[in-house]
């Protein structure tokens, strides 16, 4: 599951009449006029916002300004300033604008609340066929790593994850931490597998924004063979 998530300057929230319980489709509409951001232009937090914004009807090119304005502490700052009136990127950043009161949560997808993301392939272990047929165990082991680091995730408190944390999200309270953890995890996969209609989901957001030009059959595009039984 995808966890790019769009906060907005609350008010700004409050001119565009919208609030965190808002329809999607509002908030999403709520975008056209504003000065928006994601990590980086062209990053996947800027293409998140370029998707909303095509799917709302908004050009992008003439009817926001859309650009990057770094990542982190950087995006909560140029909200709180008024340097942008929204931005997208990864949990729990914007929980932070949230949480310090100068941001509203325009949509969640942390907690899953855009089902176009709902099985997002976020991240993913991408192989040339060529390496998988000759180092089939490096492969294997690679696979079954990821799947024990899922499990542990799903299995463990989020609070157990907290410290291993702190190195990236050191300037965000604890508690904002956990937040976004417990929020993230229930968007892993604990078996490791990629469904069709993550598949699916992935290529139509990629094909909406232009990066694709024709969709991947599913056979082609993924294999479970080196996935524990």
């Amino acid at each position: 599951m995808v966890r790019r998530t769009s906060v907005m300057h609350k008010d700004v929230a409050r001119e565009k009449g919208v609030t965190e319980q808002s329809p999607l489709m509002d908030k999403i509409k709520a975008l056209k006029g504003l000065k928006l951001s994601g990590v980086a232009v062209g990053s996947f937090s800027y293409q998140v916002m370029l998707y909303y914004l095509l799917k709302a009807g908004i050009d992008p090119q003439k009817d926001v300004e859309l650009i990057g304005i770094g990542a982190g502490p950087a995006m909560v700052l140029a909200l709180e300033q008024r340097k942008v009136d929204a931005f997208a990127t990864g949990t729990p950043v914007p929980d932070a604008a949230v949480h310090r009161g100068f941001g509203v949560m325009i949509v969640d997808n942390a907690a899953g609340e855009d089902p176009d993301f709902s099985e997002f392939m976020m991240n993913s272990i991408i192989i040339h066929p060529d390496y998988a047929k000759q180092h089939p165990e490096i492969v294997r082991k690679v696979a079954r790593a990821l799947v024990r680091a899922n499990r542990w995730l799903a299995e463990n408190p989020a609070e157990a994850a907290v410290a291993s944390m702190k190195p990236f999200l050191g300037r965000l309270d604890d508690a904002i931490i956990l937040a976004g953890l417990k929020k993230v995890r229930l968007g892993i996969p604990p078996d490791g597998r990629i469904t069709e209609r993550a598949s699916k989901l992935t290529q139509d957001f990629m094909t909406k924004i232009g990066a694709l030009k024709a969709p991947i059959p599913y056979e082609a595009l993924v294999t479970h063979d080196f996935l524990p039984k």
